[in-house]
């Protein structure tokens, strides 16, 4: 998959994961679908992202970093599905550690030197 596509794919799961949050938010009934299809796309782009070997120590950190934010998207999925409130901390982690990773992986300069 290029970066171009896997870029517009991220942006259209956030997207859509976004909208699902808030629909369940409002109560709408199918909410919770809205928000899997966003997580499902998310999850995807994260394994896609877990599976390229680095040798850099670094970046295998933050991928792991990642991993977890996947796991946590996966949890909070579940605890939509089963009714509990606390969906919405374990997505307000889950973007805590996407910010952590943006901010901490190297630009494509540094990576060259």
């Amino acid at each position: 998959m290029s970066d171009k596509a896997k870029n517009y794919l991220y942006l259209l799961s956030g997207i859509i994961l976004v909208i699902g949050a808030v629909s369940q938010i409002m109560k709408y009934p199918y909410a919770f679908y809205v928000f899997v299809a966003g997580v499902a796309g998310l999850i995807v782009l994260k394994i896609l992202n877990l599976t390229s070997t680095v040798d850099n120590f670094r970046l295998r950190r933050l991928q792991r970093i990642q991993g977890i934010g996947a796991l946590l998207l996966l949890g909070s999925a579940y605890l939509m599905y089963i009714g509990n409130n606390a969906w919405a901390l374990a997505l307000i982690l889950s973007a805590i550690f996407d910010l952590i990773i943006v901010f901490r992986t190297p630009d494509k300069k540094e990576k060259t030197e």
